[in-house]
């Protein structure tokens, strides 16, 4: 019996980042057929848990009830078929093609920082690799791997330098007779492409995901020296000091060096001290001192370093500097 399905026809035409995620997968491991009599998107992955929750994700999200996926275990297969013209037209109006995979360049779409980077993860988990390199000492290196054609790879590399604050990256070509080229990034700044890509606003490859993962809770992996965070974020020596004073920057010691988790010094920008909070209400650290003793705010920390939530503080100073300019 020919089974007839109700097709989201409208999904491609206002771009959320969940369609930016399912495009990735599009753009990396699907294929499109657009002939006089027959419109297909298709997605061949290996048979494995994590994939097929994948494609049920595509499929339940392009098609109302879901979709059936096929399995072909001869050649330990499993794929998802849209049939659908408005979507595939849809998908070809945003760059994709038949025949696309040394010649695909990059999408067509209003782009900003959620749009790019959930696309961007599709992208790696259906054409990238996640993985380690072992040094000398027994050390992990975080290294990620996307291929693509040479144009994708550079339009990924600039992404990735606007939308992460990310520079750097290599692109090596794979075969010289070819158009297919690999963008790899390592150790930092991996690390921070990670936390961009990963969160909790879309379906992710899960296999992929925790490998990463693993790989950053290693003790000495993924670890920045003051230097490092210098060169990163810019924070100096002495605002360090100051957090790790607080309690508000947990750090391991390792071989006579202080050494932190670059998830926990993107966290101190969400804490102000006095000084900066005296800047903010345009007033002397005393006066800033007993503004916070009055008002009773909360803060973390001890003694001197006492750390106070930046967005409470933020808008505590727009209506402090209102009031006084009413008077």
């Amino acid at each position: 019996m020919h089974v007839k399905y109700k097709y989201r026809e409208n999904y491609f035409k206002n771009i959320t980042p969940r369609a930016a995620y399912i495009l990735g997968w599009i753009w990396s491991d699907g294929c499109i057929i657009d002939s006089e009599n027959e419109y297909q998107l298709k997605i061949g992955l290996k048979i494995t848990e994590s994939n097929k929750k994948v494609l049920t994700f595509i499929a339940n999200e392009l098609c109302e009830g879901g979709k059936k996926l096929y399995e072909y275990e001869r050649s330990d297969m499993i794929l998802l078929i849209i049939c659908n013209k408005v979507i595939v037209k849809d998908i070809e109006s945003i760059g994709c093609m038949p025949r696309k995979s040394l010649i695909i360049k990059p999408p067509k779409l209003k782009m900003n920082s959620q749009i790019f980077s959930k696309f961007l993860l599709g992208c790696m988990e259906g054409d990238g690799c996640v993985d380690y390199l072992k040094g000398k000492s027994g050390s992990r290196t975080l290294r990620i791997s996307i291929a693509g054609t040479k144009d994708m790879c550079n339009w990924w590399k600039d992404g990735i330098t606007n939308w992460c604050s990310v520079k750097g990256g290599c692109i090596t070509k794979v075969n010289h007779s070819t158009n297919l080229y690999i963008l790899v990034y390592k150790s930092h700044q991996a690390e921070i492409m990670l936390d961009y890509m990963y969160d909790k606003t879309c379906c992710y490859h899960n296999e992929k995901r925790k490998k990463a993962y693993d790989c950053l809770n290693q003790r000495n992996f993924g670890l920045l020296t003051c230097k490092d965070i210098a060169r990163i974020s810019g924070m100096s020596s002495q605002a360090l000091y100051t957090y790790t004073r607080a309690g508000l920057l947990p750090y391991t010691k390792i071989d006579g060096k202080n050494l932190f988790k670059h998830v926990d010094v993107l966290n101190c920008a969400n804490y102000v001290f006095t000084s900066e909070i005296a800047r903010m209400l345009g007033v002397t650290r005393h006066s800033a001192q007993r503004i916070l003793k009055r008002y009773n705010f909360p803060y973390f920390g001890h003694g001197r370093y006492k750390g106070y939530d930046k967005v409470a503080i933020e808008s505590f100073a727009n209506i402090y500097k209102n009031k006084f300019k009413a008077l």
